[in-house]
């Protein structure tokens, strides 16, 4: 078990409460003081599970890791989250960016590489799905709105900050160099023909 209680806690072990503790709802227990003090509620959006998560822990002041298994979670392949829909849009993005940034704030954690490198990714691998949903077949775009995706995460402050040499999947270390180099309008048939034999 791991338990957090101080800043020094939290720095030492904020990989392990990312981890385990962040995240879906339905592994977690919440201190119900804090949601009615700080009228925490369920957003209206996609992946509204990770904005409450996160939302909360800007406000905890501890954090206590359990290994029971008290949980069995079903994958049901033919549910809303594993379709094309439900893959987040910009705004989603932009929220969970102001919410880790008040977490790093927070917590004193601006030098936090270690921790810093793993959002880095996170965001990557969201921002690749984000660009995909306009060539999916399923969740197909306009030409001018696939572009507008591209322009939106090149223009992101988290993007721009990006290390993309540091990102460990291939295909997602691709799109983000295709998009910091604006490559995005000669790679767009490529993608569209692509993601019609994967979807």
């Amino acid at each position: 078990m791991i338990i957090s209680r101080t800043e020094e806690d939290f720095r030492r072990n904020i990989i392990d409460i990312d981890k385990w503790c962040f995240g879906a709802v339905w592994r977690q227990l919440f201190r119900r003081s804090i949601i009615v003090d700080n009228r925490i509620e369920f957003p209206n959006s996609q992946m509204e599970d990770l904005i409450f998560s996160y939302t909360f822990f800007t406000f905890a002041e501890s954090v206590a890791k359990s290994s029971y298994d008290g949980y069995y979670y079903i994958h049901n392949c033919g549910s809303l989250s594993r379709s094309h829909q439900a893959i987040v849009e910009y705004d989603w993005l932009q929220r969970m960016e102001e919410l880790h940034d008040g977490f790093i704030r927070k917590h004193h954690l601006e030098d936090h590489k270690e921790y810093k490198a793993i959002l880095a990714q996170r965001f990557s691998v969201i921002a690749t799905s984000y660009i995909l949903k306009g060539y999916y077949s399923d969740t197909r775009m306009a030409h001018s709105n696939r572009m507008i995706r591209w322009r939106q995460i090149k223009a992101d402050r988290y993007f721009r900050s990006l290390k993309i040499g540091s990102i460990k999947d291939k295909r997602v270390k691709l799109m983000m160099l295709i998009c910091r180099y604006g490559l995005y309008s000669v790679f767009d048939p490529l993608l569209l023909m692509a993601s019609s034999v994967v979807s």
